[in-house]
């Protein structure tokens, strides 16, 4: 398995966070351990951020993900009209996501790194695809973690 940075959509985010963290907190800390050889980085877009963070609950869940020190906010900024031009074709989590991969593909402090998207949306992951986006489907990345025992 190569190091790639791993960009999240929204649903990959709850997922991780309330279902997997609510069931087994030993899980919980063996999916991050796990992902932390995987993955070079994980980083959360913002619109991904504010989807996911609806109440303090899931503002104090979010925050601890990301006390790990592989997890960060996305350092690329997309701008809103940028984000708005994909809304007719996938959701504003996945596209910030998708559009954020896209610019870090190309910005010379990331180049050595791969980026990955990662989302449960199949309609997602074709565009991503087709724009060159390299990208994983949740449910590969579930089994991956299942396999390897780190979850149930």
């Amino acid at each position: 398995m190569s190091m790639a940075i791993a960009i999240l959509d929204t649903d990959v985010l709850i997922d991780m966070l309330d279902f997997i963290a609510k069931g087994d907190r030993e899980s919980f800390k063996e999916m991050t351990r796990y992902l932390s050889l995987r993955f070079e980085k994980i980083w959360i877009p913002k619109t991904v951020k504010d989807e996911y963070i609806q109440n303090k609950k899931t503002k104090n869940r979010f925050y601890r993900f990301l006390r790990h020190p592989f997890v960060e906010k996305c350092p690329i900024s997309i701008g809103k009209s940028d984000i708005a031009l994909l809304i007719d074709k996938i959701d504003k989590g996945e596209a910030d996501a998708i559009l954020q991969a896209q610019k870090t593909e190309v910005k010379q402090s990331f180049r050595n790194e791969s980026v990955v998207f990662i989302s449960n949306d199949t309609h997602a992951i074709d565009f991503a695809l087709q724009i060159g986006v390299g990208s994983i489907h949740y449910t590969e990345l579930k089994t991956e973690l299942r396999e390897g025992g780190y979850i149930g």
